[in-house]
């Protein structure tokens, strides 16, 4: 007969290895024997929410917290499952259950903070990552999520340390490059502007986003045609990119193109810019 250890040792690697229905199968047959007991549960959530059945998922984790209300690693996993649903007040209500138990523990705060910043309760999000700074000076996810609380207070040359620094040491990372570039160029720092751009350009030729923050770049510069080829590339890559025909409208309307400006703008809206970026295009569309 295996002991209980043994049965939770067996069903984590059959979790870790990914033999999803094998795990599952020997976790029903353990959970029969032991049904009270939340490890099993928890690993069995884990094992379904692998396989995408997340509601198998979420009653497992409900269940795990019923047999014991301090079991802290469900209230983690419903909140992470609740971000990806984006059902960010459910997330957050979760992580609060985890945090009264253990609230020096970095996962639940770090995961507290991203959804406080999803929420845009940004005063909160950056409570947090100060906190950790204070005892972690150098900790790079509560540096990255104050950059992005930085970015959304429109401080952009704060937003570009915190980013450069998280970038310099996640190398070759083309979203923190064009995080940190895109940054740059809202504060007006033009070459380091174009040097985390093109990184980010060679790191992930693929990439949408870091064309058209280098076309505003270029637009900055006043080099019109350089900014609308690198625009245009961002476009053919992600059509669906709002932000790009954002940036290919205030070329048109730098050079006095106010019809083409205004078609870009529409496209822009039509894609629901105002849902990721706020109410810029509607702004711009009044003013012309």
């Amino acid at each position: 007969m295996e002991t209980l250890e043994e049965i939770i040792e067996i069903a984590d690697r059959l979790v870790e290895t990914n033999m999803l229905e094998e795990a599952i199968d020997y976790l029903d047959a353990s959970i029969e024997e032991h049904p009270d007991n939340p490890d099993l549960l928890d690993l069995r959530g884990i094992a379904w929410f692998r396989s995408l059945e997340i509601d198998h998922a979420i009653k497992d984790w409900r269940t795990a917290i019923s047999a014991d209300t301090s079991y802290q690693l469900a209230y983690l996993h419903l909140a992470q499952v609740y971000i990806e649903k984006q059902e960010f007040k459910e997330a957050e209500s979760n992580i609060n259950e985890a945090l009264k138990i253990e609230p020096e523990n970095l996962v639940y705060q770090y995961t507290y903070a991203f959804i406080k910043l999803q929420l845009k309760e940004i005063e909160n999000c950056m409570r947090v990552c100060n906190n950790i700074l204070g005892k972690y000076s150098t900790d790079l996810t509560a540096l990255e999520y104050r950059a992005n609380c930085y970015l959304e207070m429109k401080n952009y040359a704060l937003a570009a340390a915190d980013f450069e620094t998280v970038c310099m040491n996640s190398p070759e990372s083309p979203l923190l490059c064009n995080n940190t570039g895109y940054s740059y160029s809202k504060a007006g720092n033009i070459e380091k502007a174009k040097q985390y751009l093109s990184m980010a350009i060679q790191f992930d030729p693929d990439f949408s986003y870091p064309y058209s923050n280098l076309g505003y770049v270029y637009l900055l510069e006043g080099n019109f045609t350089k900014a609308h080829q690198l625009i245009d590339k961002s476009i053919e890559l992600d059509p669906s990119n709002s932000y790009a025909y954002k940036n290919k409208a205030l070329v048109f309307m730098a050079e006095n193109d106010n019809w083409n400006a205004r078609k870009s703008l529409e496209k822009a809206r039509s894609l629901r810019f105002d849902l990721y970026y706020g109410d810029e295009v509607d702004n711009l569309l009044r003013n012309l």
